[in-house]
This record gives structure tokens, C-alpha cells and sequence, in this order.
């Protein structure tokens, strides 16, 4: 074990996984509040494989959406030297090709709390044996709903039952789920200073006219490594990777309508340095370790300043250096307030050349990266009549029967109506699953009016 945690650059536990690891060994419950980027993930993994290799039942992994749950199945297979088995469930795939991939007895469960009620209700896995519980980004949950999916989850759970839950934030919502789910726990809370002090949080005052030029000139002076973008909406996502391909920078985009085939394709490229920049919705920013991202820009301010924490984590994280840039409008001058109180102090200005029609400077714009997915056509007065709070109208596309093109519902407001798929044995038979929310879920915050 120790030498699979030094490959992985790790010699010394974080302070998390420090004062967490030993009362999780103990068998006790506990409450941990940390910053994302800070070792929360291995600071339970550990504990728990190694309770499992002692016969000490099977644990639990509940977490907001895919991307997470995937994340967190990689870790533990990076240093599972005992070879325990790890079950992920999740929406987007076939219940007998996440089965299958686990042979013999359980010993660890990763998954999405709609799909895993799916599971319960098929009877394709029973809550008999489970041991421990861990509610992983407990605040994620609670954001995307899922307040319903836990409260049925907890009634179906043992008992008598060691249960974790860790946060990056802890608001009153938080502490009442946390408090009701735990017995007496042990209470951890830890403020990485030296995160911070790794961590430059820069803000870009800007309009919105000149707002794409303004992230195009930051890009050119910074020449990231690697760096993700966040935008508001599915809708802004779409807009803003066909424009900066465009203009020649290297750009993939995901977010909730995207196959979660897709996504896992375009976050591997991502993690292996195909992909430059990642353009992506709030999806992203919950819970995804990927190594080597050095800058962070917020193209859109979050809807809420506690998301700016969860997207600035993605860099500087294990004690590397990272970059974040806020781009603003006289508009945004309230959100930027709050994000500023939230973290502690002003955000540094950053002040650049305004110039007209950006194009990418630091790379070869005759190459075609990558093959870009194809999702409803950005039309800004359609947005416009969103945020008014109309119903956009949707002109139809012609239907290809041989190669159909993947299809947008242009806002999240309309991906209720989503259903899903059969798989080989007729599972689901194109009805509306819990599992299908987590997609969904992702860009709850495109459905609200915007």
C-alpha cells in the first residue's frame, strides 16, 4: 500500500487524512467539513479497503452525480492491492454491464443514489451486509436534490451502521442531514491555509460584449497547461467551445447533453493532455481529481458563491500551484460581493489590453484536435426568452435514420421528459429511472429561469 501511495506522488497524510483516518479505523462516525483538493476521498478510502480485507462487511459510497462516482472508483483501484471488488453504479449505462464487471461477493459500493435505488428495487443488490455508509459531497446532494433519493436510501439501510459524511461546505441544510444520518460523531474540520497560499484568485472586470475577447487575451498571456472554463449553462457551453474552435484554441466541451459514453471519452482525453481546454457546466467542478490543470476560468459567475468554491478546487490541489480568473460585468458586481466575503478577502484585479476578435496564439490552428459533438445550435434569442421566462420555440431539425444527430433540449428545463434506454435484457423499459436524475441533475442550475 504504501509503496502504491508514493508512486502516486503521496509520502505524507494531508491534515484531513490525518485527523479522519483514525476514528474512521475505530469503527466511529464522523463528520468531515474540508476543501475540495484537499485528500477527503483517500482520507476514507484507506480506512474502509482496509476494514474489508479484515472481513468487516461490505461499505458504501453515495455521491452526486457520474463523473464523481467514477472518479472515486479509479482512486480506489489505484491502490487496491488486495483486489477487492468495487461495484460502480450510476446512470447512462446498461445494469448488466456495470454487474459484470464484478465477479464474487461485494466488498465495495460506489454510486449515485437514484441508480442505486434502481439496483434495490430490481433486486440487483441487497443493503444486508453494508457495514459502513459514506455521503460524499454531502452538499452537492442537497444542491441537486437528492434529499428525497437519501431519505428513501436511509430507510433501507442497516441500522446498526458506521456512517461518514464529508463536505466541502456546511451549511444548515448540510449539518441537518449530517446530524440526522449520524450516531454521536466525531466532528473534523479543517482549513488548508497552505491551499490558499497555492491558490491565485484572480477577478477580470470586463462587459459582456467584450467578455469572450477578455478570456482569449488571458489565455494567450497565461498559456495554460491544461485549464477548465465554466460557463452557466448547457446553452453558453455549447456557444462558447464553437466559438473559441473558431478562433483556434483546443476545446472539447461536456455537460448533461452529452452521453455519459461521450463524457467518459472526453474526460480521458482531458486527463491525458489530448484536450487543452475543458469547457464545461458545474458538472465538472464536483469532485473530479484530474492531475496537471494549472488555471481555472470562470467565464460565467456561479448562481451561487459557494459553487465558486467547488470550481476553483479543481487546480492547486495535493500542493501544486494553480491559477483562477473570475470574469465580471458592472452586472455581476453583487455575486462578486459574495464570493469575495465567502473567501476572506478581495480578489486580486487583473488589468489586460481590450482588443477586438482574439484568436489563439499558442497553437497550431490547422490541426483538428478532436471530433467535436454536435448538440442544439446556439441561438441567443432563445436564452433571452429563458431567462424572460418563456418557453422557447424549438424549429425543427430533419431527422437522419441512418446516423441520427445528438440531440439538446437547448435548457435543462426540459430534460425531465428524457427516458431510458433498454439494455440486452429489457431493464427499464424506456420509462423514467431514478438513475436517469443524476444526468439531469448535473445542470439543474440551467433550469432555472436562465
Amino acid at each position: 500500500m504504501l509503496h502504491r501511495l508514493k508512486k502516486k506522488g503521496i509520502k505524507t497524510p494531508t491534515k484531513i487524512q490525518n485527523d479522519a483516518m483514525g476514528p474512521i479505523a475505530q469503527g466511529k462516525d464522523l463528520i468531515g467539513e474540508a476543501q475540495t483538493g484537499t485528500g477527503k476521498t483517500l482520507a476514507f478510502l484507506l480506512p474502509l479497503m482496509n476494514g474489508s480485507i479484515k472481513g468487516n462487511g461490505m461499505s458504501l459510497i453515495l455521491v452526486p452525480t457520474r463523473e464523481l462516482a467514477l472518479q472515486i472508483t479509479e482512486e480506489a483501484e489505484s491502490v487496491n492491492i488486495h483486489s477487492l471488488n468495487i461495484l460502480t453504479i450510476y446512470g447512462g449505462r446498461g445494469y448488466e454491464e456495470q454487474l459484470k464487471k464484478v465477479q464474487g461477493k461485494v466488498d465495495i459500493i460506489v454510486a449515485t443514489p437514484g441508480r442505486l435505488l434502481d439496483f434495490i428495487d430490481k433486486d440487483l443488490v441487497k443493503m444486508d451486509n453494508i457495514k459502513t455508509v459514506v455521503f460524499d459531497e454531502a452538499d452537492q446532494m442537497l444542491m441537486l436534490g437528492f434529499r428525497k433519493e437519501l431519505d428513501e436510501l436511509i430507510k433501507r439501510l442497516p441500522r446498526k451502521r458506521q456512517t461518514l459524511c464529508f463536505s466541502a461546505t456546511m451549511d444548515p441544510a448540510v449539518k441537518k442531514l449530517a446530524y440526522a444520518v449520524t450516531k454521536n460523531p466525531i466532528v473534523v474540520q479543517v482549513q488548508e491555509k497552505d491551499h490558499s497560499k497555492n491558490l491565485k484568485k484572480m477577478v477580470v472586470e470586463t462587459t459582456k460584449r467584450g467578455k469572450l475577447d477578455a478570456l482569449c487575451t488571458i489565455l494567450n498571456e497565461t498559456q495554460p497547461f491544461m485549464a477548465i472554463i465554466f460557463a452557466r449553462t448547457k446553452l453558453r457551453v455549447d456557444n462558447l467551445e464553437e466559438r473559441m474552435s473558431d478562433r483556434g484554441y483546443n476545446t472539447q466541451k461536456i455537460h448533461g447533453d452529452v452521453s455519459q459514453v461521450k463524457r467518459e471519452k472526453i474526460i480521458k482525453s482531458f486527463k491525458s493532455a489530448e484536450i487543452r481546454y475543458l469547457i464545461a457546466t458545474d458538472v465538472a467542478a464536483r469532485g473530479l481529481d484530474i492531475t496537471g490543470v494549472t488555471h481555472i476560468f470562470n467565464y460565467d459567475v456561479p448562481d451561487d458563491e459557494k459553487e465558486y468554491i467547488h470550481r476553483i478546487g479543481r487546480t492547486a490541489r495535493a500542493g501544486e500551484k494553480g491559477e483562477t480568473y473570475l470574469f465580471v460585468t458592472p452586472e455581476d458586481a453583487l455575486a462578486l460581493h459574495k464570493i469575495e466575503a465567502l473567501v476572506g478577502h478581495e480578489l486580486e484585479r487583473v488589468t489586460y489590453s481590450a482588443i477586438d476578435n482574439v484568436e489563439c496564439n499558442h497553437m497550431d490552428t490547422t490541426k483538428k484536435y478532436n471530433k467535436k459533438i454536435k448538440t442544439k445550435q446556439y441561438d441567443p434569442n432563445e436564452e433571452e426568452a429563458v431567462k424572460e421566462g418563456k418557453k422557447p420555440e424549438f424549429k425543427g431539425e430533419k431527422k437522419n435514420p441512418i446516423k441520427p444527430k445528438a440531440k439538446s433540449t437547448g435548457t435543462g428545463k426540459f430534460d425531465n421528459k428524457r427516458e431510458a434506454k433498454s439494455d440486452s435484457r429489457g431493464f427499464g423499459k424506456k420509462t423514467e429511472t431514478r438513475g436517469s436524475k443524476e444526468g439531469r441533475s448535473n445542470d439543474k442550475r440551467s433550469s432555472r429561469g436562465r
